[in-house]
């Protein structure tokens, strides 16, 4: 059985974890620990209960292993302290059931039109207020750290510093830049650079994501999702391959009706 949560990928059956292509080296302690949280969704285990599941009789009582291997885990997998793995104090642990977990055969489509209409539905006029288009873009940007480092990426970002403040819901707008760094930083190339620019226009903003490397398809479900999310923000998006160069636009209006 495969799974997803995030960007990580979780094969049980040939022991394999990767995140954007990549494996992933597991202990097999790390790897049990792991399984076990998947087999228990949204349930919270004690800490008793791990250890019996783990590591079996070679500890009694929970000497501090637990959390050693759970912070070893969570910076491989690249997650957060407390999500989607928290430790609740005094009790024990749980992998929260709305992380993005469950059988990655199900149906692409599917998903996507349950974010489709998650999303259609919340964005009322009340989403949209004044936002910090840097601090958006670098809050993104950092949760990609360890594929850029691994990649060893030459990263720049040269915004138009007229404007920094746009009129946009930020979820969203995260949504989309998550999505198509997620496909460049696939295809790009070891070594090469990420650039993130923008230029000031009449109407309109423009921002340009541009990587080394090739994308033989842009018509994948990252791309398609945040198209979609554009759409609902008026924000055109259109993506090229030119002179070993992969480049995603995104236009965002200066005035909203």
């Amino acid at each position: 059985m495969v799974f997803q949560i995030q960007r990580i990928f979780i094969d049980t059956d040939s022991h394999l974890v990767s995140r954007c292509g990549e494996d992933i080296k597991l202990t097999r302690t790390e790897w049990t620990l792991l399984c076990y949280l998947i087999d228990n969704k949204g349930k919270v285990c004690t800490r008793s209960e791990v250890l019996d599941a783990v590591w079996g009789q070679r500890f009694q009582y929970d000497t501090g292993t637990i959390d050693v291997h759970l912070n070893a885990l969570r910076r491989k997998l690249g997650f957060s302290k407390n999500y989607p793995i928290e430790a609740i104090r005094g009790v024990g642990l749980i992998l929260h059931a709305d992380a993005d977990s469950g059988s990655a055969a199900e149906p692409v489509q599917m998903r996507q039109n349950l974010e489709w209409a998650k999303l259609f539905t919340s964005l009322l006029p009340n989403n949209l207020k004044t936002c910090n288009l840097r601090d958006i873009i670098v809050d993104v940007t950092s949760g990609f750290t360890d594929e850029i480092e691994k990649l060893s990426l030459k990263c720049g970002m040269k915004l138009d510093p007229y404007v920094n403040e746009i009129i946009t819901d930020e979820d969203t707008l995260k949504a989309i830049f998550s999505s198509v760094l997620t496909l460049l930083i696939r295809h790009i190339k070891e070594g090469g650079s990420l650039l993130i620019s923008s230029r000031l226009n009449i109407t309109d903003f423009l921002i340009t994501l541009q990587a080394d490397g090739f994308c033989p398809d842009f018509n994948v479900p990252e791309i398609i999702a945040a198209q979609r999310f554009a759409a609902l923000l008026w924000m055109p998006m259109q993506m090229t391959n030119s002179s070993g160069q992969m480049k995603v636009e995104l236009r965002i209006p200066l005035k909203r009706l």
